[in-house]
């Protein structure tokens, strides 16, 4: 195995420890000011390391979607609206639809909530809601995180 491997490895293998250790942080309610600080910063690393390690165009959107959550559930509307509006933009240059595009609108609702534009969140989060997604499991996974707050008064 080249070094370049091995490095794409590690890449890999820190992407997915960032990604759920920022999770992880978003499931707790008495998260510090200090935690959701580390939980940004592990949003941006999971990113980072993705590109460093040759993730897939869905780890750049699921990245992307994450970096919108984290920012909204800090209370930072304009950073999380960079985010959820790069990730959905991304998601439907692939053409991804189901799972992942449910999301990136539903990451796009929670980022106009945030800032304060429940008209344009309350209609993005339908179109959410509307997207397809196959997978019974998919789906549960999708509807819990969409009913889970904040939801800024949503």
């Amino acid at each position: 195995m080249s070094t370049d491997d091995v490095g794409r490895q590690a890449h890999r293998a820190f992407a997915k420890d960032c990604n759920n250790g920022a999770y992880d942080l978003l499931a707790r309610p008495d998260r510090t000011d200090a935690e959701t600080e580390a939980m940004v910063d592990m949003a941006h690393a999971a990113k980072h390391h993705w590109h460093e390690g040759g993730g897939t165009p869905v780890n750049e959107v699921r990245a992307e979607y994450l970096l919108g959550r984290v920012y909204a559930f800090a209370g930072r509307s304009e950073p999380a609206l960079h985010h959820a509006g790069r990730a959905l933009a991304r998601a439907e240059d692939l053409g991804l639809g189901d799972f992942d595009l449910a999301f990136a609108h539903e990451g796009l609702a929670r980022a106009l909530a945030c800032g304060g534009d429940l008209d344009d969140a309350r209609a993005e989060l339908s179109v959410a809601r509307a997207v397809p997604i196959a997978d019974a499991e998919d789906k549960e996974i999708f509807d819990a995180d969409a009913a889970a707050g904040p939801w800024f008064g949503l």
